[in-house]
């Protein structure tokens, strides 16, 4: 299992939408499907740099990735999900290296520079930088509350403050 929360979340029922039925989905699989689900993440990110979010379609991510667009809907309800999957996966990575930086003994000058790094690499590397920086308008209410909620709480709470 992967230590990376986006990959690893269970799919939640909606309130009264087959909330009794044991949802079917990654969560009962292997490192397989993280694996697939970051695959996802990564085309989408590509498709919503090259033509933005609303240019993008669930058919060219899944082509991209030699899938059908009903493969995707294994992994995720909608495009709009998949953006925000794509936001809190690069939020949690550079969380995680802001508390590793945190901890280490090294002088905060390195620790600059060890922060300075993680984001341009977020920015070119994950996800091709549009997790983060492209397209959260496109977040409905509850996502883009959320999306704000734990990039900012988060980093305040992992601060200590």
């Amino acid at each position: 299992m992967s230590s990376d929360p986006i990959v690893d979340r269970k799919k939640k029922p909606r309130p009264g939408r087959g909330a009794k039925k044991k949802a079917k989905g990654p969560a009962s699989r292997g490192g397989s499907t993280s694996l697939t689900r970051v695959e996802i993440l990564r085309s989408a990110a590509a498709a919503f740099r090259r033509v933005g979010y609303y240019g993008a379609t669930l058919e060219e991510i899944a082509s991209a990735l030699k899938m059908k667009k009903g493969n995707l809907y294994y992994y995720f309800r909608n495009k709009e999900d998949i953006l925000f999957a794509c936001h809190q996966y690069s939020v949690d990575r550079l969380l995680s290296v802001l508390e590793t930086v945190e901890r280490s003994e090294a002088p905060p000058e390195h620790k600059l520079r060890q922060l300075i790094v993680a984001v341009v690499h977020t920015i070119i590397d994950d996800l091709q930088g549009t997790a983060l920086f492209l397209d959260i308008k496109a977040l409905g209410p509850r996502h883009l509350r959320q999306a704000i909620a734990r990039s900012t709480v988060g980093m305040v709470r992992e601060r200590g403050a």
